[in-house]
């Protein structure tokens, strides 16, 4: 018999029986090795993506000028910035101390380049330059803490997007600079299953949980969230695009700020690379640098040990006399939710 036909029987054979086999027997696509779906992460990414609430009109005398800066977006009959997309990163997340998010794929993190084309000052201090490196981050989850008030398992949460809550967010506002204006919030412990509102700065793009926190941030309050403002998310969640892990890189390429606020991003930058976006701080350390999730909220006095997952900050401290003869112990409640 030719060896042909028996290979392309042998084939078909083999095509028939794996389409036959229950769905989590075969192979789910996993293109950065996280042990997360890539369908997972997209999904997940599309339906937590904020809304970006900005200045909508004029700016500086140039017409629509943050929303022509910001990628993915379309401004009809003006150049802009449709053809740009936002990278964003998905992973597993545990703080590691044996109760926050303890479980495999428990929590996952997602980080957003939410990026713009131009950064285009403010109208106190000025300072406008090419590219706009601003990102977002949040903490989802398929469960609460230990599960007894709500949640599901793994395999179901990874074929359900519709299982995971939004638990906390970050919002990256003059990141890592003297004037660092970033912040958290939290939903609680029951956390939320809709995307969230955040503030864009006028002209600077910093990102604020509420108005009034973006009028109060930057250098000298000089971040502005005033007036004529619109919400964005439409055409722009659609538009995510994930690039993978930095040691199993996917689609790492995003166009290249433009050399003028008044022409669209060409080219390509490489968001793994740790070069800087245009004149902009790199993708690569905003996406990677760690985040306290978790960070401590609150002290308090414990007799003996401290409750689960908190730690102590000081054995038989002083400040805690009154507890016990010997000082009980100073405990720091940390919180992922």
């Amino acid at each position: 018999m030719d060896r042909s036909i028996v290979q392309t029987a042998v084939i078909g054979f083999f095509v028939i029986f794996l389409t036959l086999l229950p769905s989590p027997a075969r192979a789910v696509a996993d293109g950065d090795m996280d042990g997360i779906p890539d369908a997972l992460e997209l999904a997940l990414a599309q339906r937590f993506f904020p809304i970006l609430n900005l200045h909508c009109g004029s700016y500086e005398g140039l017409a629509y000028g943050d929303r022509r800066q910001l990628y993915g977006h379309a401004v009809s009959g003006y150049p802009n910035s449709s053809n740009g997309r936002i990278p964003f990163v998905a992973h597993p997340y545990s703080p590691g101390n044996g109760y926050d998010c303890a479980e495999p794929y428990q929590c996952i993190e997602i980080r957003y380049g939410v990026a713009w084309n131009w950064d285009l000052g403010d109208n106190i201090l000025g300072g406008s330059h090419r590219g706009d490196s601003e990102f977002y981050a949040i903490l989802v989850a398929r469960k609460d803490t230990d599960g007894s008030e709500w949640g599901v398992s793994w395999a179901v949460a990874q074929n359900d997007v519709n299982q995971w809550r939004l638990m906390k967010e970050f919002m990256a506002a003059h990141w890592k600079t003297a004037v660092d204006s970033s912040s958290f919030r939290r939903q609680g412990n029951n956390g939320t299953t809709t995307y969230q509102r955040v503030w864009c700065a006028e002209g600077k793009h910093g990102m604020y949980p509420t108005q009034s926190a973006c009028n109060s941030g930057g250098f000298e309050n000089a971040d502005d969230c005033s007036d004529n403002r619109c919400d964005i998310r439409a055409d722009v969640y659609l538009d995510v695009q994930n690039i993978g892990e930095l040691t199993v890189p996917l689609n790492r390429y995003i166009p290249y700020p433009a050399a003028s606020k008044t022409s669209s991003p060409s080219g390509s930058y490489d968001v793994w690379s740790g070069l800087k976006f245009g004149e902009s701080g790199d993708y690569k350390s905003r996406l990677t640098s760690s985040l306290a999730w978790c960070a401590g909220s609150s002290w308090y006095c414990a007799q003996s040990a401290c409750r689960p997952g908190d730690r102590v900050v000081e054995y038989h401290s002083p400040g805690c006399a009154l507890i016990s003869p010997f000082g009980g112990n100073l405990c720091e409640s940390v919180a992922c939710y």
